[in-house]
């Protein structure tokens, strides 16, 4: 979908708000899917998207309610993007159980 639209409109860097909390939630849900080594990487901060696009993650290592509060502060808008719908319910429990584990035992974020 990204990639078709940044064709059309001849972008060839992309940067997106991927957090520090998408980054342990993806890996919790790799980790329960039982991925092999490779699919446990974490995401990168640049990669190659195909041929003349690159994507920029420049917040991985922000959890989003830092990210949420400094656009707050600063009045600009913070827009949620739902989940994809292929994988809304396991990520919600993903991140239900990583906000019971923070609950129990302080910051599970800061631990990977």
């Amino acid at each position: 979908l990204l990639q078709g639209e940044c064709y059309k409109l001849n972008i060839s860097h992309l940067f997106v708000a991927h957090n520090k909390d998408d980054q342990v939630e993806t890996l919790a849900i790799r980790l329960f899917r039982r991925s092999g080594i490779d699919g446990l990487a974490f995401m990168s901060v640049t990669n190659p998207l195909l041929d003349s696009i690159t994507v920029h993650r420049p917040f991985l290592n922000i959890r989003k309610a830092r990210l949420a509060a400094t656009c707050k502060s600063l009045a600009q808008p913070w827009i949620d993007v739902p989940p994809n719908p292929n994988g809304v319910v396991y990520r919600t429990r993903i991140r239900e159980a990583l906000t019971l584990e923070e609950q129990l035992r302080g910051d599970a974020y800061s631990r990977l």
